[in-house]
């Protein structure tokens, strides 16, 4: 950091549900870079659950915020607030959410803010806001799996669905829970797997075996970088 930066910490909030094994695979997928770049930058890191932030606004003009009892300020400390939803992280969603609009609204800069973090987690409303991009969205349908399921309403959104799609969870990540329905009555079958945990799906057209992926990352409405995921020999 420059000479007059008042930034001291970097502090990534993420629920405290992992296994020791899966601990270890998000550190090696991301944890681990961060943890460098703060150490270039001559920052502090660390990576805390959201119970662990706790804050004073009994003088809402001059509220004050803790992690684990040590005073934080929008000068000292960045947030990295990015939401998870991993089936068994679904208990600790709202707890991100409504602290990330704490920490908003207490003057802190969250690169996630709560509005952006609910678009990017969930599919169909990233789609809906790129609606007037000049890259044609991929055709999608939303479908919720409550306890109502069995009445098929969904149908009115399946009629002109084109087979075989892709059906994957509308929030998640990893490309975790991704399966191809070739019909209705796949549909209707993962639709039900899904209803075990009260998962959103999204259906989207197949593109077909070696689709190529390109990903663009902006900074302030600049490519900063291009990633291109282009699948190998016999992969799909």
């Amino acid at each position: 950091m420059t000479d007059t930066s008042t930034l001291r910490r970097l502090v990534w909030l993420f629920p405290d549900r992992e296994s020791t094994r899966m601990g270890a695979k998000w550190g090696a997928a991301f944890w681990d870079a961060y943890e460098g770049v703060a150490k270039e930058l001559g920052l502090s890191w660390d990576r805390v659950a959201p119970e662990a932030v706790t804050v004073d606004a009994l003088d809402p003009v001059a509220a004050k915020f803790y992690i684990d009892g040590e005073r934080v300020t929008p000068e000292d400390t960045l947030f990295i607030s990015s939401i998870y939803s991993l089936p068994y992280q679904s208990a600790d969603v709202f707890t991100q959410f409504t602290l990330y609009a704490v920490l908003e609204q207490g003057g802190f800069y969250l690169p996630h803010p709560p509005s952006l973090a609910a678009v990017c987690n969930d599919k169909m409303a990233t789609i809906l806001m790129l609606k007037d991009s000049p890259v044609p969205p991929i055709p999608t349908v939303r479908i919720g799996s409550g306890r109502d399921l069995v009445f098929d309403e969904y149908e009115a959104v399946t009629e002109n669905l084109t087979y075989p799609a892709i059906a994957k969870p509308s929030g998640w990540a990893t490309s975790r829970g991704i399966n191809i329905a070739r019909d209705s009555h796949d549909v209707r079958g993962l639709l039900s797997l899904a209803q075990g945990g009260d998962t959103v799906l999204v259906f989207q057209p197949f593109l077909g075996h070696g689709t190529t992926d390109y990903r663009l990352h902006l900074v302030d409405g600049e490519v900063a970088a291009v990633l291109v995921r282009q699948p190998g020999p016999g992969a799909p």
